[in-house]
């Protein structure tokens, strides 16, 4: 296997940017290198991580950036990317995710042209929910998911406040990517 592609895989790709590796050590659980990241010389990404995608027990790790947000998403399969992809937004909107109350329901159905594109739709319906009717999301069912539909059910309740206020879901460098334990993707959000 290249060893350029397994570390570029390890650091969910970092828009593919020039970075600046601070230590790389194998990891004997995935057979790969786990990274620790300092800085990327081009955008000043500042991240540190010290385990592998499919170790984190939440399924997404946040990533800061100079002007945005950025969630490094991990799954096992496309629904479990997209159950992640979701719960890490919900996180950022408001400070305790688990306050948010479970008065709400709604079912979700997009379809879209691929996957990324899929991505990106799901995120902006849970955004402009979250800023037209401030209801913030935490419990996520994915019914049907292949890379052009998605059938969801989606929990939730009215937010007191937002954190954050997200402008919009970017395809900045967005890039769904199969590894042999699932998939990953780092999606950039304008805030």
């Amino acid at each position: 296997m290249d060893p350029f592609l397994t570390l570029n895989q390890a650091i969910c790709s970092l828009d593919r940017q020039m970075v600046r590796v601070e230590s790389i050590r194998m990891n004997s659980r995935f057979n790969r290198p786990a990274v620790h990241i300092r800085h990327n010389v081009v955008r000043g990404w500042r991240a540190e991580r010290a385990s592998t995608p499919h170790e984190m027990t939440n399924g997404f790790e946040f990533v800061d950036h100079t002007a945005d947000w950025a969630l490094c998403i991990y799954g096992t399969d496309l629904a479990n990317l997209f159950e992640h992809a979701a719960i890490g937004m919900s996180t950022l909107l408001v400070e305790e995710l688990q306050s948010v109350q479970l008065e709400v329901g709604r079912e979700i159905v997009l379809e879209a042209f691929d996957a990324e594109t899929l991505l990106v739709d799901w995120l902006s319906e849970l955004a402009y929910l979250a800023e037209e009717e401030q209801l913030v999301f935490r419990e996520f069912r994915i019914q049907d998911v292949t890379r052009s539909r998605l059938v969801a059910n989606i929990h939730g309740g009215r937010a007191q406040q937002l954190q954050k206020h997200i402008k919009a879901v970017t395809y900045h460098n967005l890039s769904i990517e199969e590894t042999e334990n699932g998939f990953t993707a780092t999606v950039v959000f304008d805030v």
